[in-house]
Parts: structure tokens; C-alpha cells; sequence
């Protein structure tokens, strides 16, 4: 029992000296105005793509709300799990002291079912940023919602700002995911309609570049591994914003937060302007599509037409989905549609590559060393 107490307190010592000394290099937060908010972490059934499941919701909902702050003040955050099992959130990109950066059995505690964690940071910077959970697969489940801060003087010009949280759903079990995943077959490929089937790779003259793969135990070229009947943004397929009017200047800040997928991002009229990635200011610039990776953040400024709204689209890597949102009224100026990847194309550029996969690959010649005596 003594050596068991013994263990515990070793484990438990560096994080309570790590939590005093980063609040004393903190400095003086007194004066510092401070803005609260609670998230109640809950186990609910939703019905987001056809199906009512059991998720995590933050608040009552999926995504979590956006927490808003404005740069010099102190953030107070408490984290309510109401769940039978623990959790954590991690506040990605944000600086603040590692004690509370959210990672359980490293940084931070787990939060315990029935517990409340309180985190605390002075907010040091601006941008568009996200929280999600990081322990074993609840960000796939729902533990996810945007950051916002806001400047302490504002130096560009927009009427109004739209929060755009992207992300990716599977009506399965994540666990359940990732046992499929560790057995290597094709069936996700199948169900999204993404697999490359042996009579198509014959008709493209594509056997070889098959066989190579085989060789190299892989089934064929892909992009990304996991079926989802749907793509949400904000918690939906297609969301209209009428209260967006004609010549309003609005700022969208756009964050990846799906589990698996990557997106392409087009947008119909508006003029869209990139201003900002990952919280950092860029030099404007016109795009009116980008590429969107996990985890990602990217600030807009579109202009909503005369008598029309804005389709602002993203579309699955792969080419299995898509989702859209509408700002304005009128007649909608559709988003471009981004083409399906050729998967036969890659896999006989792929196949020419020397992809050894498992163990054979980590052989290696030994140099001779000169060792000293």
C-alpha cells in the first residue's frame, strides 16, 4: 500500500509544481478583466444523418458554442462532465499554461465523470481557433466548438463575422471504426462509392500498377479511409442565413474540425478575400477556393451580392460529400464543384514509387563506427 501512495504521489508532484510555477510566471492577472463560461458535457441521442445515436454533446449541442473573448482579458472555463466516462478539452492553438492544455494523464487531469475542471489563462492573442476533446475518440462523437479572439483594436473592415465549424459524421461507433480500420479491407471504400473496382483498373490498363500494389500489400490507391453518410457545417448539410443583406462586408472564420477528413472549399460570387490562417493575419489576397487539412483555421471576407445569396461549399477530399451554407437571399451563386480524384491515375503513379510497407522495410545496412576505447 505505502509503495502504491509512493507512486501516486510521484506521478501527481510534477503536476501540482508545474500548475504553481506557471501560475507565478503568469504575472499579475489581477487587473485583468475576467469573462466566464461553463461547458456541461452530456451523453445524448441526436439524429444528425438518418440515424438517432448516442453522442457527446457540449452544452446540448454539436458543435459545442463558440467561445468568444477579446485579447488582454482572463479566461475562466469550467468543463462539467455529466458523462460515465472521463474526458478532457484541449485548446488547440491557443498559448497558455501547459498545466492547463488539456491533455489528460500528461498535461492536465482527466475531468471524472461527475467532476468539474476548472481551466484559467489570460488570453495573450487573436484569431479564429477551436477546442475538442482529447481523450480516446469523442471529438468524433460530438466534443468539438470554435474560440474566437478578438483584437484589442481592430484592423480590418467587415460589417458582421460567421463562425463555420466543418466536420465530418459517422453514425457508427468510433471504437467500431477503428476496428474495421485495423482490418485492412476495402469495405468503407465500397460503401462511399470511392474503391477502384478490378474491371474499371483492367479497362484503364491499370493491372500492373494493381499487382504492384499487392505486392506491396496494399489494396489500391486511396485518399482517405472511413465511410460518412454525412458532412456537416455548424451541425447540418445545408444551413440558409437570410439575416446576411446585400453589400454586407462578413468575416467567415472557417475551422476544420472533422476527425478524419480533409475539404476543399469554393465559394459562389462574393469576392472571396483570405485575411487570415490559424489565427495569424496574412497579406489579403483574392482565393476563391482553398484546401482546408484537419485542425486547420481560415478567415474570409465575403461581400453578399445585390439580389442574391453566397454558396459557400466544401467537398470531401475523396469526392464522397459535400455540405453548403447560404448567406443572403435571392438567387444563390452556386460554388464550383470540385471534380472526384482519379484513383486509377494515382495508383499507377503510386505503384512506380518503391512503398515498402511492413516489416521487410526497416531493413538497413549497418555503417561501420569508429567506437572509442
Amino acid at each position: 500500500m505505502k509503495k502504491k501512495l509512493a507512486i501516486i504521489v510521484l506521478l501527481i508532484a510534477p503536476l501540482f509544481i508545474q500548475a504553481q510555477t506557471e501560475k507565478s510566471v503568469e504575472g499579475n492577472v489581477d487587473n485583468l478583466p475576467v469573462k466566464e463560461y461553463t461547458l456541461t458535457l452530456r451523453q445524448e441521442k441526436v439524429n444528425m444523418a438518418g440515424k438517432e445515436v448516442m453522442v457527446m454533446t457540449i452544452n446540448g449541442s454539436i458543435p459545442g458554442p463558440t467561445l468568444e473573448f477579446t485579447e488582454g482579458e482572463y479566461a475562466v472555463v469550467y468543463v462539467k462532465n455529466e458523462m460515465d466516462v472521463e474526458s478532457s478539452i484541449h485548446w488547440h492553438g491557443l498559448l497558455l499554461p501547459n498545466f492547463y492544455d488539456g491533455v489528460p494523464y500528461l498535461t492536465t487531469p482527466p475531468i471524472e465523470p461527475g467532476h468539474t475542471l476548472k481551466y484559467e489563462f489570460a488570453i495573450k492573442q487573436s484569431g479564429t481557433y477551436w477546442y475538442h476533446g482529447h481523450t480516446m475518440l469523442q471529438e468524433q462523437v460530438g466534443i468539438f466548438g470554435a474560440f474566437v479572439i478578438h483584437p484589442k483594436q481592430e484592423t480590418i473592415e467587415y460589417d458582421k463575422e460567421l463562425v463555420l465549424m466543418l466536420s465530418d459524421w459517422t453514425n457508427e461507433k468510433p471504437m467500431k471504426v477503428l476496428r474495421n480500420l485495423k482490418r485492412g479491407t476495402e469495405w468503407y471504400n465500397y460503401r462511399k462509392g470511392t474503391s477502384t473496382p478490378l474491371n474499371q483498373v483492367i479497362k484503364e490498363k491499370a493491372l500492373g500498377a494493381q499487382f504492384n500494389f499487392w505486392k506491396q500489400r496494399m489494396e489500391g490507391a486511396d485518399i482517405a479511409d472511413i465511410y460518412y453518410p454525412a458532412f456537416l457545417i455548424n451541425g447540418k448539410q445545408s444551413t440558409e442565413y437570410p439575416e446576411f443583406k446585400a453589400g454586407d462586408k462578413v468575416r467567415l472564420r472557417i475551422v476544420d474540425g472533422g476527425a478524419s477528413t480533409n475539404f476543399w472549399i469554393t465559394f459562389g460570387g462574393g469576392n472571396p478575400t483570405l485575411i487570415s490562417a490559424d489565427g495569424i493575419d496574412v497579406v489579403p489576397v483574392q482565393k476563391e477556393n482553398i484546401f482546408i487539412a484537419i485542425a486547420e483555421a481560415y478567415d474570409f471576407i465575403v461581400t453578399v451580392p445585390e439580389n442574391g445569396k453566397i454558396e459557400f461549399k466544401i467537398s470531401a477530399q475523396d469526392g464522397s460529400g459535400t455540405a453548403s451554407v447560404f448567406l443572403g437571399n435571392g438567387t444563390a451563386f452556386k460554388a464550383p464543384s470540385v471534380p472526384k480524384p482519379d484513383k486509377i491515375a494515382m495508383m499507377k503513379k503510386m505503384a512506380k514509387m518503391d512503398m515498402k510497407m511492413g516489416a521487410h522495410a526497416l531493413k538497413f545496412k549497418p555503417k561501420k563506427m569508429n567506437v572509442l576505447r
